[in-house]
Protein backbone atom coordinates (compact mmCIF):
# COMPACT_ATOMS: atom_id res chain seq x y z
CA UNK A 1 0.00 0.00 0.00
CA UNK A 2 2.56 2.59 0.72
CA UNK A 3 6.21 2.66 0.90
CA UNK A 4 7.48 2.36 4.80
CA UNK A 5 11.02 3.99 5.66
CA UNK A 6 10.39 3.84 8.90
CA UNK A 7 13.09 0.75 9.54
CA UNK A 8 12.03 -1.97 12.51
CA UNK A 9 14.66 -3.79 13.60
CA UNK A 10 14.83 -6.83 15.74
CA UNK A 11 17.39 -7.52 18.48
CA UNK A 12 20.49 -9.64 18.16
CA UNK A 13 22.85 -10.90 20.65
CA UNK A 14 26.61 -11.62 19.97
CA UNK A 15 27.49 -12.93 23.06
CA UNK A 16 27.07 -9.56 25.32
CA UNK A 17 26.73 -7.47 21.88
CA UNK A 18 23.24 -6.64 19.82
CA UNK A 19 23.66 -4.07 17.25
CA UNK A 20 20.59 -2.77 15.69
CA UNK A 21 19.55 -0.79 12.60
CA UNK A 22 20.45 1.76 11.68
CA UNK A 23 31.34 -1.11 -7.23
CA UNK A 24 35.25 -1.61 -12.21
CA UNK A 25 34.63 -0.15 -15.27
CA UNK A 26 32.27 -1.19 -18.26
CA UNK A 27 34.33 -4.39 -19.16
CA UNK A 28 36.71 -4.60 -16.90
CA UNK A 29 35.89 -5.71 -13.52
CA UNK A 30 38.68 -7.05 -11.65
CA UNK A 31 38.47 -10.47 -9.50
CA UNK A 32 40.59 -11.58 -6.56
CA UNK A 33 43.80 -12.94 -7.12
CA UNK A 34 45.00 -15.73 -4.95
CA UNK A 35 47.66 -13.87 -3.36
CA UNK A 36 45.60 -9.99 -2.00
CA UNK A 37 47.51 -7.69 -0.32
CA UNK A 38 46.34 -7.29 3.92
CA UNK A 39 46.25 -4.29 5.97
CA UNK A 40 48.37 -4.17 9.18
CA UNK A 41 45.55 -5.92 10.50
CA UNK A 42 44.91 -8.99 8.75
CA UNK A 43 42.22 -8.01 6.72
CA UNK A 44 42.04 -8.61 2.96
CA UNK A 45 41.90 -5.61 0.89
CA UNK A 46 42.12 -4.68 -2.85
CA UNK A 47 45.64 -3.27 -4.08
CA UNK A 48 44.69 0.30 -4.62
CA UNK A 49 47.32 1.10 -7.24
CA UNK A 50 45.21 1.19 -10.59
CA UNK A 51 48.08 1.07 -12.90
CA UNK A 52 46.65 -1.13 -16.25
CA UNK A 53 49.92 -3.10 -16.14
CA UNK A 54 49.81 -4.43 -12.02
CA UNK A 55 46.37 -5.05 -12.09
CA UNK A 56 47.03 -7.65 -14.84
CA UNK A 57 49.74 -9.28 -12.80
CA UNK A 58 46.75 -9.78 -10.31
CA UNK A 59 43.61 -9.53 -11.34
CA UNK A 60 41.48 -11.51 -14.17
CA UNK A 61 40.34 -8.62 -16.54
CA UNK A 62 37.09 -9.28 -18.96
CA UNK A 63 37.42 -7.15 -22.24
CA UNK A 64 36.20 -8.09 -25.19
CA UNK A 65 34.67 -6.03 -27.81
CA UNK A 66 31.99 -8.30 -29.20
CA UNK A 67 30.28 -11.18 -27.08
CA UNK A 68 27.52 -13.54 -28.11
CA UNK A 69 24.22 -13.46 -27.09
CA UNK A 70 22.97 -13.95 -23.41
CA UNK A 71 21.18 -17.09 -25.10
CA UNK A 72 24.28 -18.37 -27.25
CA UNK A 73 26.10 -17.93 -24.48
CA UNK A 74 23.75 -20.02 -22.48
CA UNK A 75 22.64 -17.94 -19.79
CA UNK A 76 19.14 -17.72 -17.90
CA UNK A 77 17.54 -14.65 -16.39
CA UNK A 78 18.06 -15.34 -12.09
CA UNK A 79 16.62 -11.83 -11.40
CA UNK A 80 15.89 -8.42 -13.18
CA UNK A 81 15.78 -5.10 -10.53
CA UNK A 82 15.03 -2.08 -12.26
CA UNK A 83 15.93 1.33 -10.79
CA UNK A 84 14.20 4.65 -10.64
CA UNK A 85 16.40 5.90 -13.62
CA UNK A 86 15.58 2.91 -15.68
CA UNK A 87 18.54 1.25 -15.16
CA UNK A 88 18.30 -2.97 -15.60
CA UNK A 89 20.38 -4.81 -13.12
CA UNK A 90 20.22 -8.78 -14.59
CA UNK A 91 21.64 -11.62 -12.29
CA UNK A 92 22.41 -14.13 -14.99
CA UNK A 93 22.76 -17.80 -14.36
CA UNK A 94 24.57 -21.09 -16.41
CA UNK A 95 24.12 -23.86 -14.33
CA UNK A 96 26.27 -23.18 -11.05
CA UNK A 97 27.71 -19.85 -12.50
CA UNK A 98 26.76 -16.52 -11.71
CA UNK A 99 27.33 -13.47 -13.80
CA UNK A 100 26.45 -9.73 -13.36
CA UNK A 101 24.99 -7.17 -16.26
CA UNK A 102 23.87 -3.58 -16.76
CA UNK A 103 21.08 -2.18 -19.56
CA UNK A 104 19.74 1.29 -19.36
CA UNK A 105 16.19 2.39 -20.30
CA UNK A 106 16.77 1.91 -23.67
CA UNK A 107 18.66 -1.69 -23.23
CA UNK A 108 21.73 -0.34 -23.87
CA UNK A 109 24.60 -2.27 -22.67
CA UNK A 110 26.00 -0.39 -19.56
CA UNK A 111 27.95 -3.43 -18.29
CA UNK A 112 28.29 -6.19 -21.04
CA UNK A 113 27.46 -9.85 -19.08
CA UNK A 114 30.37 -9.97 -16.49
CA UNK A 115 31.17 -13.84 -14.68
CA UNK A 116 31.54 -14.33 -10.91
CA UNK A 117 29.60 -12.01 -10.06
CA UNK A 118 26.32 -11.63 -8.63
CA UNK A 119 23.56 -9.09 -7.06
CA UNK A 120 22.05 -9.08 -3.63
CA UNK A 121 18.03 -9.39 -3.59
CA UNK A 122 17.17 -6.23 -1.38
CA UNK A 123 14.67 -3.21 -1.58
CA UNK A 124 15.80 -1.36 -4.41
CA UNK A 125 16.71 2.52 -3.89
CA UNK A 126 17.47 2.96 0.05
CA UNK A 127 21.34 2.51 -0.59
CA UNK A 128 22.70 5.96 -1.72
CA UNK A 129 22.35 4.45 -5.40
CA UNK A 130 24.84 1.86 -4.27
CA UNK A 131 24.52 -2.26 -5.36
CA UNK A 132 25.58 -4.87 -3.02
CA UNK A 133 27.62 -6.98 -5.43
CA UNK A 134 29.39 -10.08 -4.67
CA UNK A 135 32.98 -11.52 -6.57
CA UNK A 136 33.71 -15.04 -6.73
CA UNK A 137 36.55 -15.55 -4.13
CA UNK A 138 39.15 -17.20 -5.33
CA UNK A 139 41.65 -16.49 -2.19
CA UNK A 140 42.99 -19.87 -0.89
CA UNK A 141 43.45 -18.25 2.51
CA UNK A 142 39.79 -17.53 2.72
CA UNK A 143 37.67 -19.22 0.24
CA UNK A 144 36.76 -22.18 2.26
CA UNK A 145 34.73 -20.06 4.69
CA UNK A 146 33.62 -16.88 2.03
CA UNK A 147 32.51 -18.37 -1.32
CA UNK A 148 31.49 -15.17 -2.25
CA UNK A 149 33.31 -11.45 -0.80
CA UNK A 150 31.01 -8.64 -1.42
CA UNK A 151 31.70 -5.02 -2.23
CA UNK A 152 29.40 -1.69 -3.41
CA UNK A 153 28.97 -0.78 -7.18
CA UNK A 154 27.93 2.02 -8.90
CA UNK A 155 25.06 1.74 -11.51
CA UNK A 156 27.95 2.67 -13.96
CA UNK A 157 29.32 -0.54 -13.68
CA UNK A 158 32.35 0.64 -11.68
CA UNK A 159 33.28 -0.40 -8.01
CA UNK A 160 32.99 1.72 -5.38
CA UNK A 161 34.49 -0.16 -2.44
CA UNK A 162 36.57 -2.92 -3.78
CA UNK A 163 35.04 -6.80 -3.27
CA UNK A 164 36.83 -7.62 -0.14
CA UNK A 165 34.08 -7.83 2.94
CA UNK A 166 32.04 -11.28 3.95
CA UNK A 167 29.37 -9.46 4.23
CA UNK A 168 27.76 -6.02 3.63
CA UNK A 169 24.47 -3.78 4.28
CA UNK A 170 23.74 -0.71 2.71
CA UNK A 171 25.51 2.60 2.01
CA UNK A 172 23.40 5.38 3.93
CA UNK A 173 24.57 8.65 4.66
CA UNK A 174 28.33 8.11 3.38
CA UNK A 175 28.28 5.25 4.92
CA UNK A 176 28.20 1.34 5.56
CA UNK A 177 28.33 -1.18 7.93
CA UNK A 178 30.79 -4.60 6.74
CA UNK A 179 32.20 -7.48 8.29
CA UNK A 180 36.06 -8.20 7.40
CA UNK A 181 37.89 -11.03 6.52
CA UNK A 182 40.70 -11.87 8.75
CA UNK A 183 43.18 -13.76 8.05
CA UNK A 184 44.35 -15.65 11.50
CA UNK A 185 41.18 -17.32 10.81
CA UNK A 186 39.13 -18.81 7.68
CA UNK A 187 35.71 -18.83 9.28
CA UNK A 188 33.08 -16.00 10.48
CA UNK A 189 33.79 -16.23 14.23
CA UNK A 190 36.81 -13.83 14.37
CA UNK A 191 35.56 -11.45 11.88
CA UNK A 192 34.98 -7.53 12.55
CA UNK A 193 32.02 -5.42 11.88
CA UNK A 194 33.28 -1.96 11.12
CA UNK A 195 32.01 0.86 9.22
CA UNK A 196 33.42 2.38 6.10
CA UNK A 197 33.10 5.75 4.43
CA UNK A 198 32.58 6.49 1.12
CA UNK A 199 36.48 5.34 -0.28
CA UNK A 200 36.30 2.38 1.57
CA UNK A 201 38.04 3.60 4.65
CA UNK A 202 37.93 2.11 7.82
CA UNK A 203 36.00 5.03 9.99
CA UNK A 204 34.55 3.00 13.30
CA UNK A 205 34.50 -0.42 14.99
CA UNK A 206 31.40 -1.81 16.19
CA UNK A 207 32.93 -5.41 16.99
CA UNK A 208 36.03 -6.68 17.50
CA UNK A 209 37.82 -9.66 16.87
CA UNK A 210 37.80 -10.58 20.67
CA UNK A 211 33.99 -9.92 20.43
CA UNK A 212 33.38 -13.78 18.93
CA UNK A 213 29.76 -14.01 17.15
CA UNK A 214 28.22 -17.43 16.01
CA UNK A 215 25.23 -15.17 14.57
CA UNK A 216 26.77 -12.84 12.19
CA UNK A 217 25.07 -13.98 9.38
CA UNK A 218 21.44 -13.46 11.34
CA UNK A 219 21.82 -10.02 11.50
CA UNK A 220 18.69 -7.98 10.24
CA UNK A 221 19.76 -7.35 6.13
CA UNK A 222 18.35 -4.01 6.65
CA UNK A 223 19.49 -3.35 10.01
CA UNK A 224 22.71 -2.48 10.23
CA UNK A 225 22.79 0.74 8.21
CA UNK A 226 22.74 4.46 9.12
CA UNK A 227 19.55 6.35 9.57
CA UNK A 228 19.46 10.37 9.17
CA UNK A 229 23.21 10.64 10.01
CA UNK A 230 23.25 8.17 12.97
CA UNK A 231 24.01 4.18 13.73
CA UNK A 232 22.66 2.67 16.49
CA UNK A 233 23.62 -0.25 18.68
CA UNK A 234 22.71 -2.11 21.67
CA UNK A 235 24.81 -4.08 24.34
CA UNK A 236 23.45 -6.60 27.05
CA UNK A 237 23.25 -10.68 27.37
CA UNK A 238 20.31 -12.57 27.61
CA UNK A 239 19.76 -13.38 31.65
CA UNK A 240 17.73 -16.97 33.35
CA UNK A 241 17.54 -20.12 32.29
CA UNK A 242 14.02 -19.87 30.87
CA UNK A 243 12.23 -17.27 29.00
CA UNK A 244 15.63 -15.81 29.25
CA UNK A 245 15.20 -11.84 29.33
CA UNK A 246 17.13 -9.23 27.22
CA UNK A 247 19.10 -7.00 29.67
CA UNK A 248 20.68 -4.12 28.26
CA UNK A 249 24.22 -2.68 29.37
CA UNK A 250 24.98 -0.34 27.02
CA UNK A 251 22.88 1.21 24.06
CA UNK A 252 23.48 4.71 22.30
CA UNK A 253 24.31 5.68 18.75
CA UNK A 254 27.31 6.64 16.69
CA UNK A 255 27.10 9.74 14.27
CA UNK A 256 28.69 9.99 10.91
CA UNK A 257 31.86 11.26 12.38
CA UNK A 258 32.37 7.96 14.43
CA UNK A 259 31.35 9.69 17.87
CA UNK A 260 29.21 7.39 20.16
CA UNK A 261 26.60 8.67 21.43
CA UNK A 262 25.32 6.85 25.63
CA UNK A 263 21.92 6.74 25.81
CA UNK A 264 21.70 3.74 28.16
CA UNK A 265 19.52 2.08 28.81
CA UNK A 266 17.23 3.21 25.66
CA UNK A 267 15.61 0.48 23.55
CA UNK A 268 16.57 2.31 20.34
CA UNK A 269 13.71 1.24 17.51
CA UNK A 270 14.68 3.61 14.92
CA UNK A 271 15.66 7.27 13.97
CA UNK A 272 13.36 9.81 13.02
CA UNK A 273 14.04 12.71 9.80
CA UNK A 274 14.77 15.53 12.63
CA UNK A 275 17.43 13.27 14.51
CA UNK A 276 15.52 11.94 17.33
CA UNK A 277 15.83 8.08 18.36
CA UNK A 278 11.95 6.70 18.47
CA UNK A 279 11.92 4.12 21.71
CA UNK A 280 8.43 1.76 21.18
CA UNK A 281 6.62 0.61 23.84
CA UNK A 282 4.36 -2.23 23.28
CA UNK A 283 2.80 -4.69 25.27
CA UNK A 284 3.79 -8.23 25.92
CA UNK A 285 1.49 -9.46 22.84
CA UNK A 286 3.45 -7.16 20.81
CA UNK A 287 0.31 -4.02 20.57
CA UNK A 288 1.88 -0.91 20.18
CA UNK A 289 1.27 1.48 23.66
CA UNK A 290 3.20 4.36 22.38
CA UNK A 291 6.28 5.65 21.00
CA UNK A 292 8.37 8.02 22.65
CA UNK A 293 11.25 10.12 21.24
CA UNK A 294 14.16 11.12 22.61
CA UNK A 295 16.80 13.19 22.03
CA UNK A 296 20.98 12.83 22.20
CA UNK A 297 21.07 13.45 26.20
CA UNK A 298 18.25 11.10 26.57
CA UNK A 299 15.75 13.85 27.19
CA UNK A 300 11.78 12.85 26.12
CA UNK A 301 11.17 15.06 23.24
CA UNK A 302 7.43 14.01 22.23
CA UNK A 303 5.35 10.95 23.00
CA UNK A 304 3.17 9.82 19.98
CA UNK A 305 0.25 7.27 20.27
CA UNK A 306 -0.56 5.23 16.90
CA UNK A 307 1.82 3.73 14.26
CA UNK A 308 4.31 6.12 12.47
CA UNK A 309 5.69 5.60 8.78
CA UNK A 310 7.74 8.17 7.21
CA UNK A 311 6.68 9.38 3.86
CA UNK A 312 9.46 11.63 3.69
CA UNK A 313 11.89 14.46 5.92
CA UNK A 314 9.30 16.29 6.31
CA UNK A 315 5.87 14.19 6.21
CA UNK A 316 4.62 11.39 8.20
CA UNK A 317 1.80 9.02 8.30
CA UNK A 318 0.04 8.28 11.37
CA UNK A 319 -2.22 5.81 12.10
CA UNK A 320 -3.80 7.04 15.75
CA UNK A 321 -4.47 3.77 18.06
CA UNK A 322 -7.92 2.66 17.92
CA UNK A 323 -8.75 3.97 14.53
CA UNK A 324 -8.66 2.55 11.04
CA UNK A 325 -8.13 5.59 9.42
CA UNK A 326 -5.01 7.65 8.97
CA UNK A 327 -3.72 11.30 9.34
CA UNK A 328 -0.72 12.76 6.94
CA UNK A 329 1.08 15.18 9.41
CA UNK A 330 4.32 17.13 9.31
CA UNK A 331 7.30 16.51 11.90
CA UNK A 332 5.36 18.83 14.17
CA UNK A 333 2.37 16.78 14.47
CA UNK A 334 -0.07 19.25 12.30
CA UNK A 335 -2.82 17.21 11.00
CA UNK A 336 -2.78 18.34 6.84
CA UNK A 337 -4.93 15.46 5.61
CA UNK A 338 -6.94 12.57 7.14
CA UNK A 339 -8.96 9.61 5.26
CA UNK A 340 -9.91 5.97 5.21
CA UNK A 341 -7.30 4.62 2.70
CA UNK A 342 -4.01 6.25 0.74
CA UNK A 343 -1.30 4.94 -1.97
CA UNK A 344 1.86 6.74 -2.61
CA UNK A 345 1.70 7.42 -6.41
CA UNK A 346 5.19 9.45 -6.50
CA UNK A 347 7.65 11.02 -4.45
CA UNK A 348 5.46 14.15 -3.98
CA UNK A 349 2.01 13.33 -4.01
CA UNK A 350 -0.67 9.86 -3.05
CA UNK A 351 -4.27 9.08 -3.69
CA UNK A 352 -6.51 9.43 -0.82
CA UNK A 353 -9.77 7.23 -0.25
CA UNK A 354 -12.38 8.86 1.63
CA UNK A 355 -15.83 7.08 1.92
CA UNK A 356 -16.36 6.45 -1.82
CA UNK A 357 -14.19 9.38 -3.13
CA UNK A 358 -11.03 8.92 -4.08
CA UNK A 359 -8.57 12.22 -4.99
CA UNK A 360 -5.58 12.55 -6.19
CA UNK A 361 -3.82 15.33 -3.18
CA UNK A 362 0.26 16.40 -2.45
CA UNK A 363 1.82 16.04 0.60
CA UNK A 364 1.03 19.37 1.89
CA UNK A 365 -2.73 18.35 2.12
CA UNK A 366 -4.31 20.16 -1.23
CA UNK A 367 -5.95 18.23 -3.78
CA UNK A 368 -4.43 18.20 -7.17
CA UNK A 369 -7.23 16.14 -9.71
CA UNK A 370 -10.31 13.97 -8.54
CA UNK A 371 -9.56 10.06 -9.36
CA UNK A 372 -12.49 7.83 -11.30
CA UNK A 373 -11.06 4.53 -9.22
CA UNK A 374 -13.17 3.19 -7.11
CA UNK A 375 -11.03 1.38 -4.92
CA UNK A 376 -7.27 1.62 -3.83
CA UNK A 377 -7.03 -2.20 -3.44
CA UNK A 378 -8.91 -4.84 -5.32
CA UNK A 379 -6.99 -6.06 -8.41
CA UNK A 380 -4.44 -2.69 -8.16
CA UNK A 381 -0.74 -3.05 -8.32
CA UNK A 382 1.46 -0.72 -6.08
CA UNK A 383 2.04 2.68 -8.22
CA UNK A 384 5.37 3.49 -9.50
CA UNK A 385 6.43 6.82 -11.09
CA UNK A 386 2.74 7.63 -11.06
CA UNK A 387 1.23 4.68 -12.65
CA UNK A 388 0.03 1.34 -11.65
CA UNK A 389 -1.64 -1.79 -13.35
CA UNK A 390 -5.22 -2.82 -12.75
CA UNK A 391 -6.58 -6.01 -12.72
CA UNK A 392 -9.26 -6.10 -15.98
CA UNK A 393 -11.99 -8.29 -16.85
CA UNK A 394 -9.39 -10.75 -18.63
CA UNK A 395 -6.22 -9.29 -18.77
CA UNK A 396 -4.53 -6.03 -16.98
CA UNK A 397 -4.57 -2.18 -17.89
CA UNK A 398 -2.15 0.61 -17.60
CA UNK A 399 -3.24 3.78 -15.33
CA UNK A 400 -2.25 6.88 -13.96
CA UNK A 401 -4.03 8.02 -10.37
CA UNK A 402 -6.45 9.79 -12.40
CA UNK A 403 -7.74 6.55 -13.36
CA UNK A 404 -7.01 7.25 -17.11
CA UNK A 405 -6.55 4.12 -19.02
CA UNK A 406 -2.69 4.25 -21.09
CA UNK A 407 -2.54 0.74 -21.78
CA UNK A 408 -6.06 -1.21 -22.08
CA UNK A 409 -6.75 -4.60 -22.37
CA UNK A 410 -6.06 -5.22 -25.55
CA UNK A 411 -2.18 -5.80 -24.90
CA UNK A 412 -3.62 -8.67 -23.71
CA UNK A 413 -0.78 -8.39 -20.34
CA UNK A 414 -1.28 -10.28 -17.31
CA UNK A 415 1.30 -10.39 -13.91
CA UNK A 416 2.05 -14.05 -13.67
CA UNK A 417 6.02 -13.07 -15.37
CA UNK A 418 8.06 -16.06 -15.04
CA UNK A 419 11.25 -13.91 -14.58
CA UNK A 420 11.86 -12.90 -10.74
CA UNK A 421 11.86 -9.57 -10.92
CA UNK A 422 12.03 -6.18 -8.56
CA UNK A 423 11.64 -2.90 -9.89
CA UNK A 424 11.24 0.99 -9.02
CA UNK A 425 11.52 2.01 -12.21
CA UNK A 426 9.71 2.29 -15.25
CA UNK A 427 10.25 -1.52 -16.64
CA UNK A 428 8.21 -3.61 -15.81
CA UNK A 429 8.10 -7.70 -16.06
CA UNK A 430 5.32 -9.08 -17.38
CA UNK A 431 3.75 -11.69 -18.90
CA UNK A 432 1.86 -11.10 -23.00
CA UNK A 433 -0.99 -13.80 -24.62
CA UNK A 434 0.38 -13.92 -28.21
CA UNK A 435 -2.38 -15.45 -30.24
CA UNK A 436 -0.69 -16.23 -34.03
CA UNK A 437 -2.67 -18.58 -37.04
CA UNK A 438 -0.30 -21.15 -35.54
CA UNK A 439 0.18 -20.49 -31.73
CA UNK A 440 -1.41 -19.31 -28.96
CA UNK A 441 0.78 -18.99 -26.05
CA UNK A 442 2.08 -16.43 -23.18
CA UNK A 443 5.54 -14.88 -23.25
CA UNK A 444 7.46 -13.47 -20.87
CA UNK A 445 7.70 -9.40 -21.58
CA UNK A 446 9.43 -6.26 -20.22
CA UNK A 447 6.92 -3.43 -20.09
CA UNK A 448 8.09 0.24 -20.64
CA UNK A 449 5.28 1.98 -18.06
CA UNK A 450 6.82 5.21 -20.30
CA UNK A 451 6.15 4.95 -23.12
CA UNK A 452 4.22 1.91 -23.36
CA UNK A 453 6.75 -0.09 -25.37
CA UNK A 454 6.83 -3.90 -25.01
CA UNK A 455 9.65 -5.77 -25.47
CA UNK A 456 9.87 -9.90 -25.20
CA UNK A 457 12.32 -11.03 -22.88
CA UNK A 458 13.57 -13.83 -25.46
CA UNK A 459 14.66 -10.66 -28.01
CA UNK A 460 16.33 -9.67 -24.52
CA UNK A 461 18.39 -12.78 -24.68
CA UNK A 462 19.07 -12.63 -28.47
CA UNK A 463 20.76 -9.35 -28.47
CA UNK A 464 24.04 -9.25 -29.75
CA UNK A 465 26.78 -7.60 -27.03
CA UNK A 466 28.44 -4.83 -28.42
Amino acid sequence: MNRKRKIMIPAVTILVTTLLFGCGQENSIPKLSEENSRNSNGTAVIPEDKNQDKIQEKTEIQAVQAMPSLAEQGYKIELMQTLKDGTTILTLRKQSDYALAMLDENLNWILKPTPNLKVLREELGSNDGLLEVALLNTDPLTKSGYKWVWGFMNTKGEWVAEPQYGKVWGYSDGKAVVQTIETDRDDRSNARIIAIDESGKEVIQLIGKTERSKVLDELHEGGLQYQYGYLGIIQGEFKGNRNKEFVITKSGVYDTKGTFHDLTPLSISWVSPDGLFAVENRKPNGDLINTEFYDLTGKVVKTIEGELTILTDERYILHPLNSKRFQLTDRNGTVLLEGDKYSVVSEDNMLVQDGEAIALFDFNGSKIADSTLTTLWDGLKEFSNGVAFKEGNEYFTLINAEGKVLMDESYKLTDNSKVLSQSVGPLKAMRQRVITDTSNEFIDVLVNTKTQKIIPFEEIMNMKIQ
